[in-house]
């Protein structure tokens, strides 16, 4: 059976690179050059000359037989996408992990913060399972039949429950939070307006729920995956590296999130916790040299953010340094 697998195979999202064809001719074979009793003048020395490298040009993806059409940008374009349709029906409708219920009080004023023109109304969908903590995996196919549920009505999305793998990986776990995260910034920006525009307001909805998520699911974390040595260990006992640098990344960008002057998501009951979370697991991770290019590539990104977000100047400068 296929399985959606978020634990130790995480989702990576798919990005495809254009390839450039570059046909060189080679260089002729060189002249002999006569042997001379005294240095001959720069002029004398005979030159080979060499063909200009052809580069073939690329149309659309470059793919034999491809769409023309299907260039980069629309490459970008369909990641964007897969990316947002995925993640939002995970986190919040599948229940595939341990769901919290926001407050009343929570929603309304997430949506006061993001809307404030009457034109433009936020529609709270029904039926909503946001996750704490996701599962390691479970069957992608839904029970449900889409045809009997409205558009705004997140049952339909639900997923087998009878095939969930419930192991709450740290990789797992530190993923998701950093994809909530990462989109959070994304529904920040201008290209979603402003609260007072008449256009927007359900993406920024949406970015304010991610970034709850986001919060939600670490502080699951440092409450039941963080160990005696500081580090954070899956839900049955097994050390993962690379999702820790994952997590490290993922509280560094937390922090910079909820600690950023005059965001959209600064919170100062949350910056102080994730910006100790992200301090105490770099301090675990002092020691450890990357065992392999997936693990030095997870600490690379890490490290870099940790050393953008962290106010603590030694540390910064020892992530710098690493």
């Amino acid at each position: 059976m296929f399985r959606l697998h978020i634990g130790r195979s995480a989702i990576v999202p798919l990005i495809a690179v254009v390839a450039l064809a570059i046909a060189a001719c080679s260089d002729p074979e060189p002249s002999p050059t006569p042997v001379s009793t005294t240095p001959p003048a720069a002029t004398s020395i005979p030159i080979s000359p060499t063909a200009e490298p052809i580069a073939t040009p690329v149309v659309g993806s470059g793919i034999e037989n491809g769409d023309p059409e299907f260039d980069f940008s629309a490459m970008v374009s369909q990641g964007y996408w897969l990316s947002r349709d995925h993640f939002g029906p995970f986190v919040m409708a599948s229940g595939m992990g341990i769901p919290f219920k926001p407050s009343m009080d929570q929603l309304q004023m997430a949506m006061q913060m993001v809307a404030q023109n009457p034109d433009d109304v936020i529609v709270i969908p029904q039926n909503m399972a946001p996750l704490q903590a996701v599962f390691a995996s479970a069957s992608p196919n839904l029970i449900n039949d889409p045809r009997e549920f409205g558009a705004m009505d997140f049952e339909v999305l639900r997923l087998d429950s009878s095939t969930f793998d419930q192991r709450v990986t740290v990789r797992g776990q530190a993923q998701t939070m950093l994809k909530e995260s990462q989109w959070a910034h994304t529904f920040a920006t201008g290209h979603f307006g402003s609260p007072e525009d008449d256009f927007g307001a359900q993406q920024r909805f949406m970015g304010i729920m991610v970034a709850m998520l986001a919060q939600m699911q670490g502080q699951y974390a440092m409450q039941n995956l963080m160990g005696l040595d500081g580090l954070y260990h899956d839900s049955d006992g097994d050390l993962d590296y690379v999702g820790n640098w994952v997590l490290l990344h993922a509280f560094a960008d937390i922090a910079g999130l909820t600690g950023e002057e005059g965001g959209r998501y600064t919170n100062s009951e949350s910056h102080p916790m994730f910006e100790q979370a992200a301090g105490g697991l770099f301090k675990a991770l002092e020691g450890r040299d990357p065992a392999s290019p997936q693990e030095a590539a997870a600490a690379i990104r890490a490290l870099a953010f940790f050393a953008s977000t962290t106010r603590a100047d030694e540390d910064r400068d020892n992530a710098v340094a690493r």
